[in-house]
């Protein structure tokens, strides 16, 4: 798959598959929601899977839950784990939020808590949230070239 940003010509499966480590090697994300014109953003640990649902534990008493609830579009980064030094690499994407189904929760919270096996300690007070991606763009100079951004098939 030719990108219209990079000179770099990689196949769909290659881009999800480089795009499935980077977020396999990195914890954290931040998620921008809005409620009216109040915009909020959060730091939020995640979990994952091969089908690009991205998942979070969270309060529903928290800004960022409650704005969720109520505008369920959401916007995010993963861009911790950066390479080499002065290199730029990162994950953006947006989608739609919401909390976990009951009929879809153990599937998800075994994905969850096979990455955070503290999860366990906070199933009473804490909420399993899913983002349902629309879009996923990666920046990665080492693989893409400098400055290009490059759309993520899912």
């Amino acid at each position: 798959m030719k990108n219209k940003s990079t000179k770099k010509v990689f196949s769909a499966a290659k881009l999800r598959k480089i795009a499935l480590q980077y977020l396999e090697e990195n914890r954290l994300m931040s998620i921008a929601v809005c409620k009216g014109k109040r915009p909020w953003a959060a730091t939020v640990f995640f979990a994952h899977d091969k089908s690009f649902n991205v998942l979070f534990f969270s309060r529903p008493d928290t800004v960022h839950a409650r704005f969720a609830k109520e505008n369920n579009l959401i916007a995010g980064t993963v861009n911790h784990k950066q390479g080499k030094t002065g290199s730029v690499k990162g994950i953006q994407f947006e989608g739609m939020c919401q909390l976990v189904s009951e009929k879809d929760l153990g599937k998800f919270y075994r994905i969850f808590n096979r990455r955070f096996s503290w999860a366990k300690k906070f199933e009473n007070d804490h909420k399993l949230f899913i983002i349902r991606l629309k879009n996923l763009y990666m920046i990665d100079d080492e693989q893409f070239g400098h400055f290009y951004r490059v759309s993520i098939p899912i």
